[in-house]
């Protein structure tokens, strides 16, 4: 139980926001040309992000900042919008791969399907 609770206190003290999501599968217009943000701080608009041909895959129903994370997976290129739990994350490990893992875990023991989640 401390170990849990430590991990939590450090992450709400590197605004993490109880209730936001973590991150949403994306899609990607193949007719632009791919965006690499230089870190994962959540400061672009999901409207910045589809001038830039990134959209959510699920409705999010409001605005909010986000980042980009484009992973190789099985099946090729997944990308990802990021919010600022997902920065949280990186804050206790800067892996973008170990942020995901443990955002992917939650999800599968909450017996949710990280790649159609809406908040």
């Amino acid at each position: 139980p401390d170990l849990f609770a430590s991990v939590a206190n450090y992450f709400v003290a590197n605004g993490w926001q109880k209730g936001e999501p973590v991150a949403v599968r994306a899609v990607h217009d193949p007719a632009t040309i791919a965006f690499a943000p230089d870190d994962f701080t959540p400061k672009y608009s999901l409207a910045d992000l589809e001038e830039k041909g990134y959209k959510p895959k699920v409705s999010l129903g409001r605005p909010m900042n986000a980042s980009l994370l484009s992973l190789e997976g099985a099946n090729g290129t997944e990308d990802w919008i990021v919010f600022q739990n997902f920065y949280a994350i990186t804050r206790y490990n800067r892996s973008p791969m170990y942020a995901m893992a443990v955002y992917q875990l939650a999800e599968a023991i909450a017996g949710k399907d990280p790649d159609n989640l809406a908040p």
